[in-house]
């Protein structure tokens, strides 16, 4: 009987818990967005506002490494798209070259063109299907090579494998056009970087200051610094202290039941 007591008093308990977790996720969002909205939202202590900061500009640098890595690839890719393209005439014709699957036995087409600086490499996307033409490039000093990207091929090309030189040009346009498209917002992303003022607390931090908030902790290392803030930290405290006595009165309540129904039968 006690056991079946104790599970049912868990039960109810864990409700009420998995609420109180969900109400820290919501005032935590409710906090970023007034973070977001107006950084002078709140105020933060000194030397957490300085770690925090290069900590956030660390990241921010870091970024900018990497897109500026992304950003000089796409160039380079797209400088080689166009020098196939001045090179490939629409009377050329391109040598295909068929290969057998040692399991499969079906044949693959594919063909290759070199221009003065790098190799490409056509081929199918799926065997015996030409609807799907997918492109890798490599340049000539590394040998790897890189899928860059693929081309709906026109119904009036899905009769066979592309041979003519305006057929490739055709699929080169589409593959450019999608790099070009890629490159403008890698460059909008870096230009971003380099002239926003990147907001320094992310969602996590006002999560935790949500939690110490709602426990009542209080650290005071962020604190609320318009009205509009302090009204919400009011909410969420007296939303606190009510599940705090909601607790109380679920876990007296079942330990005090067996007293009562004593009473009751006297």
């Amino acid at each position: 009987m006690n056991l079946i007591k104790l599970i049912r008093l868990n039960r109810k308990l864990l409700v009420v818990f998995l609420i109180y977790c969900a109400s820290l996720f919501i005032f935590a969002f409710i906090y970023n967005e007034q973070y977001v909205n107006n950084s002078d939202s709140f105020a933060f202590n000194a030397d957490v506002l300085k770690a925090q900061k290069e900590a956030s500009n660390e990241a921010i640098n870091l970024t900018k490494a990497q897109t500026q890595q992304a950003l000089g690839q796409q160039q380079t890719e797209l400088l080689a798209f166009s020098q196939l393209s001045q090179m490939l005439k629409p009377e050329d014709t391109v040598n295909i070259t068929y290969l057998r699957s040692p399991t499969t036995l079906a044949v693959t087409p594919s063909a290759e063109i070199r221009t003065s600086d790098y190799r490409f490499v056509f081929h199918p996307g799926l065997q015996l299907n030409v609807q799907l033409m997918y492109f890798s490039i490599s340049a000539h000093t590394t040998r790897t090579e890189k899928r860059l990207g693929s081309q709906e091929v026109p119904d009036y090309l899905r009769a066979k494998f592309p041979e003519r030189g305006w057929q490739y040009q055709y699929l080169i346009a589409g593959v450019t056009h999608q790099l070009q498209a890629v490159l403008t917002q890698t460059q909008q992303h870096l230009t971003s970087l380099e002239t926003t003022n990147s907001e320094v607390w992310t969602y996590w931090d006002f999560f935790y200051f949500s939690t110490v908030t709602q426990t009542t902790v209080g650290y005071g290392n962020m604190l609320p610094n318009r009205t509009a803030v302090r009204i919400t930290v009011i909410f969420q405290v007296l939303f606190g202290i009510l599940f705090l006595v909601v607790v109380i009165n679920l876990s007296v309540s079942e330990i005090t039941k067996p007293v009562r129904v004593a009473d009751d039968r006297k």
